[in-house]
């Protein structure tokens, strides 16, 4: 989706805060979009909020589990 396009173009430039919001919104559009909870997941960690990237990880494996 495009907010998970912009929230990658924001992390490229250091921006993980403003990513997540672009994050949470692609998942509030595709809940089942588990690419977009891994790029949360990537950006949480980043800001080093790893407990919370880790929720993100796991969504995205019960979404994907043959991707993992």
């Amino acid at each position: 989706t495009a907010h998970r396009n912009k929230g990658l173009a924001l992390c490229k430039l250091g921006r993980q805060d403003e990513a997540l919001a672009c994050f949470d919104r692609a998942i509030q559009i595709k809940p089942d979009s588990a690419e977009a909870r891994c790029r949360k997941g990537a950006a949480l960690g980043a800001l080093r909020r790893y407990e919370e990237a880790l929720i993100c990880y796991d969504s995205a494996i019960k979404i994907w589990p043959d991707h993992a």
